[in-house]
């Protein structure tokens, strides 16, 4: 019973492993692709020109080429794929027919090239090809004068992302060692039935492969039953798209577990066979070996499910900030961002039109500013990700508090000085910070670009603030894990001057710290000015922010899946683990109940043993970094004190059964 409850267990992991992976490789990359062409500069061809030219050289070499776009919609997550060309006979052979979705997180849909911005001819490729025929396509492009790279694409170029996203590793740990401890607890049970085959005149080999080819029936059929039962569930949340890709995955899964059994039996089936025929019998000493091997087998277990739910525990934190998130991004529906997408280049020609244009918007009170640094965190400084710099539209949307508990509104910004709140547990590093901020300000001013350039000094003035407030950043990149900053320095530029300079702002409002709250007139000032080129879109922020919120909930529940059957796995291996020792050390046991000795000696010494190894464990995690946090090393010491328990009640069981089977006997 444990071996087949270890290898379903073992077998259902496989599975969920290979759910996850389908899906998250799906939305990295359309199904189908093995090869992708990179666009970096239109070099000697004209950027209206591109998509032409692009689509002669695909033409000519008869190869499938689509360009994949992620965007922001009010209901979540939208891919396009624009069609460069489309070959018959490979992965894509109806551009045109509804794409099969893994998952419904993000809706496919297809799209002529024609209808792709201008902005985003640059960049990424997909394509079904062989990547040699993509190199011929390389080559014509090159000849043109453009520069581009071709690289191998698919699922497998996928697999470092999926292992980023969902713990797979530590899954995979956890499967295979649950079955190797399934086997050794069979094994354990099987003494002496092994020993009654021997004697009658069955080899160690016909023993051994009977115990193979039942492992091997065991994981097959839990493979079948589990694709059996998956084809309901996977019509119901996707009409069964792409079963066949998540069934091969499963096969090849299952097939390492089917492996990893098959040589744990062979492995014990060695070991036996360097002993005398009735050792099982004779041998009054406790089998040391087995009982090495469960005991550093579990504790591996123990280790991977540890570093699981501290995973897991990360993500729960994210999901706790991403409903504070959703509140605030409730009330800010009416900003928008530039969705940038043009080379340095251009990008360095066009600061000075882009700073026009916000400061044309700030002028209309129709633009704010709100900028993280995407810096290092440990600091305050303007180039630090634990400060904000914000104008005094911001103060009237979101809430500040000072020191005394009042709420800052614009009144409180300066006229001509930049104030910096910091909050109040900073005030012994407020003089460092201060001067970070003056040299920040000397050069924004020194490279403002206005005519004429403000001269006189500006000053820094400092406020305090309410420690521990969470201060909404207005963050939308796909790297924040959260909209909201704590203990932040908020910097609040002065009301009355004017300092950034224009890198400062076109930087800022091509990445999101600059928002817009009339998109209509920002487009036609793009489009008087030219720049509408190297713009994609102009996205709400909320549904921008929204996305990645929903990703990161996503995530959580991935994870928390995962560490469901970890934790069963731990469970499991506790439960075979005491059995198999109490198997093991029956006759030592007999003979201390025998002469008197409690169930501290029988049952709860070992147990403990086994916890002690857990806290050690726990340490090794922490200094690896693998734990870290109170969070996860509380939930790090439930897995031990539950793996104590079960292993202690384990024994129990086992030492009344000595009583009624051994010692009670009239």
């Amino acid at each position: 019973m444990a071996l087949r409850g270890s290898i379903a267990l073992a077998v259902l992991i496989v599975l969920t492993g290979s759910f996850l992976f389908v899906r998250t490789s799906d939305e990295a990359l359309p199904a189908g692709v093995r090869s992708a062409l990179v666009i970096w500069d239109h070099g000697e061809v004209e950027k209206e020109e591109t998509i032409a030219t692009l689509t002669r050289a695909a033409a000519d070499h008869d190869v499938s080429l689509v360009k994949d776009s992620l965007g922001a919609t009010s209901s979540g997550a939208a891919r396009t794929l624009y069609v460069v060309h489309q070959s018959g006979g490979r992965a894509w052979p109806d551009a045109w027919g509804l794409y099969p979705d893994f998952g419904r997180d993000v809706e496919t849909r297809w799209a002529d090239v024609s209808s792709l911005p201008l902005a985003q001819t640059n960049g990424m490729y997909d394509s079904d090809a062989p990547q040699e025929d993509l190199d011929l396509v390389a080559a014509d492009l090159r000849s043109l004068g453009m520069e581009v790279s071709t690289l191998s694409g698919g699922p497998l170029s996928m697999m470092g992302w999926a292992l980023y996203v969902v713990p797979l590793p530590a899954l995979v740990g956890v499967s295979l060692l649950a079955v190797a401890t399934g086997v050794v607890h069979a094994a354990s049970l099987r003494r002496r039935r092994d020993v009654v085959l021997v004697v009658n005149g069955s080899s160690r080999r016909a023993v051994a492969v009977h115990d193979v080819r039942e492992s091997l029936v065991l994981s097959s059929g839990a493979l079948v039953a589990g694709l059996v039962v998956s084809l309901p569930l996977l019509a119901w949340y996707n009409g069964l798209a792409q079963w066949p890709r998540f069934a091969v995955l499963s096969l090849l899964g299952v097939s390492g577990v089917a492996v990893v059994s098959a040589v744990v039996v062979t492995a014990v089936a060695v070991l036996r066979a360097h002993g005398p025929v009735l050792s099982s019998v004779d041998r009054a000493r406790h089998p040391r070996l087995p009982s090495v091997v469960l005991g550093v087998g579990h504790v591996l277990v123990i280790a991977s499910v540890i570093s699981v739910t501290a995973t897991g525990v990360a993500a729960s934190g994210k999901v706790l900030d991403n409903r504070a998130d959703q509140e605030a991004w409730s009330t800010a529906d009416d900003w928008f961002r530039l969705q940038f997408h043009s080379g340095l280049d251009e990008s360095l020609q066009s600061d000075g039109p882009f700073a026009e244009l916000a400061r044309h918007e700030f002028a209309r009170q129709a633009a704010m500013v709100a900028v993280r640094p995407a810096g290092p965190s440990e600091g305050y400084g303007p180039y630090h990700g634990d400060s904000l710099t914000v104008d005094a539209r911001y103060l009237e949307e979101r809430s500040i508090r000072d020191a005394a508990g009042r709420e800052l509104t614009a009144s409180d910004a300066e006229l001509t000085s930049l104030l910096l709140l910091v909050p109040d547990s900073l005030g012994d590093d407020v003089a460092s910070i201060e001067r970070e901020w003056v040299q920040w300000l000397d050069e924004e001013l020194s490279d403002h670009g206005v005519d004429p350039a403000y001269t006189e000094r500006v000053d820094v003035a400092v406020r305090y603030i309410a420690d521990r407030q969470s201060v909404f950043t207005y963050g939308t990149d796909w790297g924040d894990e959260s909209s909201h900053q704590r203990d932040a320095v908020v910097a609040v530029l002065p009301t009355a001057v004017d300092v950034v300079s224009d890198g400062w702002l076109a930087s800022n409002m091509t990445s999101g710290g600059v928002l817009f709250s009339d998109p209509s007139s920002v487009q036609r000032q793009l489009d008087a000015a030219g720049l509408d080129q190297q713009i994609g879109s102009i996205d709400r922020a909320r549904d921008v922010a929204m996305v990645r919120i929903a990703e990161q909930s996503r995530e959580l529940r991935d994870v928390l899946a995962v560490a469901a059957l970890a934790l069963v796995a731990a469970l499991l291996s506790a439960t075979m683990t005491g059995a198999a020792l109490a198997e093991l050390g029956r006759r030592r046991d007999v003979v201390l109940l025998t002469a008197g000795a409690g169930p501290l000696r029988t049952a709860l010494l070992p147990a403990a043993s086994m916890g002690a190894v857990g806290v050690v464990v726990i340490a090794a995690a922490q200094t690896l970094g693998l734990v870290e946090g109170p969070g996860a090393v509380a939930a790090a010491a439930v897995v031990v004190v539950a793996d104590v328990v079960v292993i202690s009640a384990v024994l129990g069981v086992h030492r009344s059964r000595i009583r009624a089977d051994t010692l009670n006997r009239p």
